[in-house]
């Protein structure tokens, strides 16, 4: 006769939870077998002889776990970033994470065929790092900039939600879904390139602000024209159902321009880091593992329609290499998988380049060995 098995396995269990399964067996011949084939899983077996009742559904009890894999993985999914970015350390200062390893010890290196060889720092990324923050936003900068400059003019617009929505953009998913209904309506109000991203906090405030900053290629647009662009953006963003129970609406700054110091100052404001202390929301923090902020839409296959002026040539080196191409020969960079110490190739006097980029010397060829005559 066939086991019946009474058990329902929860989908969706929080992490560290042990759940003790019973299973209900009626008449069962072969449970003998089954508990030298199972083993453990059948040490809370329970016979029900003579086809008695089903047994309650399975309880599930809170206990911590003591599983070193689990505790591994629960470690990874909160600060694996930081983790793979860093190295050990013991020492005291700013760039020494909360689980013990210290910020951009680690480097990657490069050459192109010629054997030019480069050398970059691996910084953690994250916003509320004092050691590569400002690094990252460098970065930031010079790869976005690759696809900027083939917008002229540009146009830029943020984008402000009510007070009484933010609770709701506190989840990394609706984040995202706003941002890519945005770009969507970008597109198809006939804009061709579009870049967003999101600042989680404002200037004068550690309250979560969200707003979406949006750069694209748009000129001037009449006073109607921009009040009709402006309401469809709220239709598009903001259902009118909350916004007529809330009283209120998205607020959207729009402006315009030519000129290419001005392009460089929004694209610098844009991309700056917004989430400057991991403590003003440590639940935010977490969610956002993984969270993919700064978003391109449209076609970026045109050629460059302004240039770097005056002190913004100092990104031109940088935009080289965010084009994976060597700042000085201009040739493709073939870039090592194993990261290295960041303390060894200081012992060969890196130039650097800025950005925690860094030229290093070329490798001295072997000398060459003097044959014998022999007469």
């Amino acid at each position: 006769m066939l086991a019946t098995l009474n058990w329902r396995p929860s989908l969706f269990h929080q992490p560290q939870t042990s759940v003790k399964w019973r299973f209900a067996l009626s008449g069962c011949r072969g449970a003998d077998s089954l508990r030298l084939r199972w083993g453990n899983r059948l040490r809370q077996l329970t016979y029900t002889l003579g086809g008695g009742e089903p047994l309650p559904p399975p309880t599930i009890t809170e206990t911590p776990s003591d599983n070193p894999a689990k505790l591994y993985l629960k470690f990874l999914r909160l600060h694996y970033l930081d983790y793979e970015a860093t190295s050990p350390s013991t020492l005291g200062v700013p760039g020494v994470q909360l689980f013990g390893r210290m910020c951009s010890c680690l480097a990657l290196l490069g050459e192109d065929e010629d054997g030019n060889r480069i050398t970059k720092r691996i910084p953690c990324g994250r916003e509320w790092c004092e050691l590569c923050r400002d690094i990252a936003h460098k970065r930031r900068i010079a790869r976005v900039l690759t696809r900027l400059m083939q917008v002229y003019p540009m146009a830029y617009d943020v984008i402000t939600f009510p007070l009484q929505v933010r609770p709701l953009l506190r989840n990394p998913r609706a984040l995202a879904l706003v941002g890519r209904k945005a770009r969507r309506f970008y597109r198809r109000h006939g804009h061709r390139k579009v870049y967003t991203r999101w600042h989680f906090f404002g200037d004068k405030s550690n309250i979560y602000n969200p707003h979406l900053n949006v750069l694209y290629d748009g000129g001037g647009l009449s006073a109607d024209e921009l009040a009709a662009f402006k309401d469809a953006l709220r239709r598009a963003l903001l259902p009118r159902s909350i916004s007529k129970r809330i009283g209120k609406d998205l607020v959207i700054h729009h402006q315009y321009t030519r000129n290419p110091k001005k392009m460089v100052h929004w694209i610098n404001y844009t991309t700056r880091a917004t989430f400057l202390d991991r403590n003003w929301d440590e639940r935010l923090a977490q969610a956002l593992h993984g969270f993919h902020n700064g978003c391109f839409a449209g076609t970026w296959n045109d050629p460059p329609r302004w240039r770097l002026a005056g002190t913004d040539k100092k990104y031109n080196p940088l935009v080289k290499l965010a084009q994976n191409l060597h700042p000085v020969s201009g040739k493709p960079l073939t870039w090592t998988r194993k990261p290295v110490p960041w303390a060894l190739l200081l012992m060969e006097d890196p130039a650097p380049l800025g950005g925690w980029w860094y030229l290093l010397p070329l490798i001295r060829p072997p000398p060459e060995l003097k044959t014998e005559r022999r007469f």
